[in-house]
């Protein structure tokens, strides 16, 4: 038992937390401070970035926190691209994102949720005809994702739309004596009904078109499949667009390359392919689409690739099939040409791919390049990227990778004041000889005489990678005086095809091997001290979380986040069934299988103090994966602590309520205190 209330020890060490990293020498003039969670409110990001027609302008989005609202702010900024100065073009108390140049680039439409839900907005972006953004669409369940004709005449845009009810089975109103159902009732008839913390039954996304000069819109996609990443054809005929139009949509993870006529009409699937293509993109001639895309259904593992088809032909071509990395994000460069970012051992880099030459590295590095934008008269690009050290900015580099320089700088004076870490590089065999990639961070006061506790993070996914990228929590804990250990074990991405299929189905097995293998090549360094281990990760990371606790009892402390700990309860209750099937089947089937792989089997086995973060209006790993994994703990004696977070969803470390957010990170920093240190 504990022997003193959580909540009294949590306060001071809060207090004591607060004295430190506020404390500095005597007479010093520029002291850095320790990294803490509050510094999410002061940590800007770029979102969204888009370069005018006559490549003049860059309108890129910045994302803030207004810490008294507990609620972001995002609002559309302009670059010179002649080397000007920046400056803000809108400012709302909601969120403006996703800017699109109108084709003589003298007006921006963008989504804004300045009036409560998100509709198209307009502004003059002409230094000749200034003036105040103005609503374009009125949609009743919200407009986003704009995207102009070349002709300039309209804008293509998304919208949810919710389909009438026709009988019981899809929730009628009206039963067969005349009489009222209760409207507030969800009548539940699809596989995949709820999803990121709303209900789906019968509604879907849909393309709508609206005339810039007046006049209604108009919807041209329709039926139960969303229909999204809509695209113009250059003759502002056609719009290219991705949708599930194989079936039901709800059983598989299938997307097709779907071309409609402007004004509506007939669809036709390019190309008829299994797996799911995503992404597409005009060639400028309109005579091709590019597209990323896999070939197997419902195969989790499988890396995305980059493919050509002839927009009158059936038969698509692979253009990165011996690159053997993930690829995404494709822009044509010129009609032979295309830019694409790719996966490749922790780092996202910027590629050229021809397709009648060899795959050529634009621009790279330990970082992660987020976006890029090419210009077609100065043959520059223009990205965004982020590393280690630093939360990000934007990069102007020459069409083959020559005299890189960065162009928008955020955060510098945050950088400045803290004390950041660069993570150390290293591989290792685990205990089958397979390599495994891994980073350490050691306390920005590191000294190699000091023993230091360490604490693991396990990623989510788990097809998904940990890299050189800004981490704000791993540099807060590290400012908190931890060593922190990260690795990608087997079936992580961006280490080619076989890596990521490797065991596939088999969680708990060589990959807790992989990484216990990894805890014990940073124990052989000398300065972690072996007594004070901790353990975490979210997601599929809790999951390894639960599961690590459940099958050693090396570590003394552990926080498990929105984890897995029952598998056949997890099929019925997520949103990705699909998912579940792939990796282990259906439980009817395979129960022995699904226990095997659960942490609940082996709730009796854990010793290790453990901390659960949970949200309740998680649909991607329901709050009752944790209920059932606190109440075993709980029958056997271990200590253990529930917390849930209200209105938050699976997003809550990455886009939940900033004070949530700041919560959390606190709240793992303190569990961690209690026990390590």
């Amino acid at each position: 038992m504990l022997r003193l209330c959580y909540l009294q020890i949590i306060t001071c060490l809060l207090l004591l937390s607060s004295a430190i990293q506020t404390s500095a020498p005597a007479g010093s003039k520029s002291v850095t401070a320790a990294v803490t969670a509050e510094d999410l409110y002061a940590i800007e990001e770029i979102t969204d970035i888009a370069l005018s027609p006559d490549n003049r302008l860059l309108a890129y989005v910045v994302r803030s926190v207004n810490r008294e609202k507990n609620q972001y702010r995002s609002s559309i900024w302009i670059l010179p691209m002649n080397g000007g100065t920046p400056y803000r073009l809108t400012s709302s108390s909601g969120e403006d994102t996703a800017p699109a140049w109108s084709p003589d680039s003298r007006m921006l439409a963008f989504a804004s949720t300045r009036g409560g839900k998100p509709q198209i907005w307009l502004i003059s972006v002409d230094a000749n005809y200034p003036g105040e953004a103005w609503t374009l669409t009125t949609m009743p369940n919200g407009a986003f994702n704009p995207a102009w004709s070349p002709d300039g005449g309209r804008i293509a845009f998304l919208s949810s739309v919710t389909q009438q009810p026709t009988d019981i089975s899809g929730g009628r109103l009206i039963d067969s004596l005349g009489r009222e159902y209760a409207a507030d009732v969800n009548v539940i008839t699809r596989l995949r009904y709820r999803q990121n913390q709303k209900y789906l039954n019968n509604s879907a996304v849909q393309i709508f078109t609206i005339p810039i000069n007046g006049g209604g819109a108009r919807q041209i996609t329709f039926g139960m499949s969303d229909a999204l990443s809509p695209v113009w054809s250059p003759d502002s005929k056609k719009i290219a667009f991705v949708s599930n139009r194989r079936g039901d949509p709800d059983f598989d993870n299938d997307t097709d390359i779907c071309i409609v006529p402007a004004e509506s009409g007939e669809i036709q699937v390019k190309p008829a392919m299994p797996g799911y293509q995503k992404q597409p993109v005009w060639s400028p001639n309109g005579e091709k689409l590019a597209f990323i895309g896999t070939t197997r259904t419902n195969d989790f593992t499988e890396q995305a690739e980059l493919w050509v088809i002839d927009v009158n032909g059936e038969t698509a071509q692979n253009l990165t099939r011996n690159l053997d990395r993930m690829v995404s994000d494709p822009q044509w460069l010129n009609e032979d040409e295309l830019g694409v970012l790719v996966d490749d051992r922790g780092n996202r880099h910027l590629y050229r791919i021809s397709q009648n030459a060899a795959p050529r590295k634009m621009a790279g590095g330990r970082r992660q390049i987020t976006q890029f934008a090419f210009s077609k008269q100065s043959r520059q690009i223009v990205f965004c990227a982020n590393e280690n050290t630093n939360p990000g900015g934007a990069f102007i580099v020459g069409r083959r990778g020559e005299n890189e320089r960065q162009v928008i700088h955020l955060n510098q004076d945050f950088c400045q004041k803290r004390q950041l870490v660069e993570p150390e590089e290293f591989s290792y065999r685990s205990d089958d000889s397979l390599r495994i990639h891994g980073w350490l961070m050691k306390p920005p006061q590191f000294t190699p005489h000091q023993k230091y506790p360490l604490i693991v993070q396990i990623h989510g996914g788990p097809y998904w990678h940990y890299g050189n990228r800004w981490m704000h929590e791993f540099q807060f804990l590290a400012s908190r005086g931890y060593a922190i250990f990260y690795c990608n074990p087997r079936v992580s991405t961006s280490y080619g095809q076989v890596f990521a299929q490797k065991d596939h189905g088999q969680w708990g097995m060589g990959d807790f091997h992989d990484i216990m293998a990894g805890v014990a090549v940073v124990l052989e360094m000398g300065f972690v001290d072996s007594s004070r281990l901790g353990v975490t990760g979210g997601s599929y990371g809790g999951f390894m979380t639960n599961w690590i606790v459940g099958h050693t009892n090396r570590f003394k402390a552990a926080v498990t986040q929105r984890s897995l700990s029952n598998l056949i309860s997890f099929y019925g209750t997520t949103d990705i069934q699909n998912f579940v099937e792939f990796e282990f089947g259906q439980p009817w089937e395979n129960a022995e299988r699904f226990l095997r792989h659960s942490p609940v089997s082996y709730i009796h086995e854990i010793r290790t103090p453990l901390l659960i973060l949970h949200s309740e209006d998680d649909y991607r790993v329901p709050i009752s994966q944790a209920e059932e994994l606190y109440i075993g703990l709980k029958r056997c004696g271990v200590e253990t602590v529930f917390v849930r977070y209200p209105d938050e969803g699976h997003e809550l470390s990455r886009s939940g309520q900033p004070l949530h957010r700041v919560d959390r990170l606190n709240r793992i920093a303190d569990w961690f205190d209690l026990y390590l240190k």
